[in-house]
Formats: C-alpha cells, structure tokens, sequence
C-alpha cells in the first residue's frame, strides 16, 4: 500500500492508510505479507509508478537465485518451493537459471560436476517440456557425456 503528500491533508490522510493497513494486519491469521510506504516527497499523481515499483520488488524480493551458488538441483527446487509457498502460487525455478547453472556445471573440468549438469537440463525438460532450448541443451549434455541415443532422442524434440 501506498500514499503520498497531499499538502494540508497529509498528516490525516497518511494517518488513515496507517489504521487501514493496522486493521487488515490484524485481522489476518499468521503473516500477512503486506507493506505501507509513504512518499512524503510525492504527490497523488506522482506516486502510482515509484509505489507500483516498489511494490513489485517487495512482493519479488528473494526471486533472484545468483546461479553461482547452485550447488545442486535439490537445494535450487527446493528454494523455489519455499519461495512458493510464501507466496501462495507456484513459481519454477526459470528456464533461462537453469540452464546457466547446467552449462557451468557441463563446462567443469570436474567429472561429478558434468553429471551435476545433467540433473540440471532433466530438471529443465521436465518444467518447461514445450520448449526447444531445453532439449538442445540436454542432448549437448547428453552428448558429451556419451548419452549418445538419449541425445538423439532430445535432439529430435
């Protein structure tokens, strides 16, 4: 929620946003995920698209998984589920995370970490099975772990 400086009626006005949010938190049963900003150096039509901003980003924060630190798929499906579940709708890890944290695993030097970005690519088929990119990338990995027929088989979805 959001308001803003409306000259003389601001102290009242913001006043009343501070019992309606007051209000609603406390007739909610555990967490209510909500915030109240007020932009004292706004107005009521400058305040809609730094409100709408800050809004988005409060409800999202926690969204962004730094693909440097996937350690495996387990822990990633796992912080979506979480990340879900506080949200009360269902987000999957995106298509595009996945398939960069597959491709640094793939790049290692280190064998387990190779078969680390297979587990990551059958992740991806299994969230996103309509898209193309999904199964180039998983017969890439398929291939050069010499998965031979299994890349074919990807290759041709």
């Amino acid at each position: 929620m959001a308001t803003a400086n409306w000259g003389k009626r601001n102290l009242r006005n913001r006043d009343r946003y501070i019992q309606f949010f007051d209000a609603i938190n406390g007739k909610c049963k555990g967490k209510l995920n909500t915030k109240l900003e007020y932009f004292e150096n706004k107005n009521h039509s400058s305040v809609p698209l730094p409100a709408f901003y800050n809004g988005l980003s409060y409800i999202f924060r926690g969204y962004n998984y730094s693909y440097r630190a996937a350690t495996n798929h387990n822990d990633l499906v796992q912080y979506y589920k979480d990340f879900s579940n506080n949200r009360s709708f269902e987000f999957l890890p995106p298509e595009e995370l996945i398939n960069r944290i597959g491709y640094r695993f793939l790049r290692s030097k280190n064998e387990e970490d190779k078969q680390k970005a297979l587990h990551f690519f059958l992740l991806n088929s299994i969230n996103y099975p309509t898209s193309y990119n999904v199964f180039d990338s998983l017969g890439e990995a398929q291939l050069k772990l010499g998965y031979e027929e299994e890349a074919i088989n990807s290759f041709n979805k």
